[in-house]
């Protein structure tokens, strides 16, 4: 049986959270600085999956679910960064 390492989950999960936070930030930066180009288009240009809300009633409660989540190039780049970073020090 093989044990899962704590350690490296946590790692992992910090890794997608700051490089996201990060990646958004760095993401709205570049659109706010950088002039317009075809370059900064590819860069801060979102990618969006998810689904829409659904809202379920069900007589005694009703509530709504759904989720959507946006990356864009600079995001990706910043999480692999990261997660790279984090298993080289670990």
């Amino acid at each position: 049986m093989r044990v899962i390492n704590t350690r490296t989950l946590r790692s992992f999960w910090l890794a997608i959270l700051l490089g996201s936070v990060t990646g958004t930030g760095i993401t709205e930066l570049v659109r706010w600085l950088v002039p317009d180009s075809q370059v900064k288009g590819f860069l801060v240009n979102y990618v969006s999956f998810g689904f829409s809300p659904i809202e379920i009633n069900l007589i005694l409660i009703k509530f709504t679910i759904g989720i959507y989540i946006q990356f864009s190039l600079i995001t990706v780049i910043t999480i692999l960064l990261l997660l790279w970073l984090i298993y080289k020090i670990l």
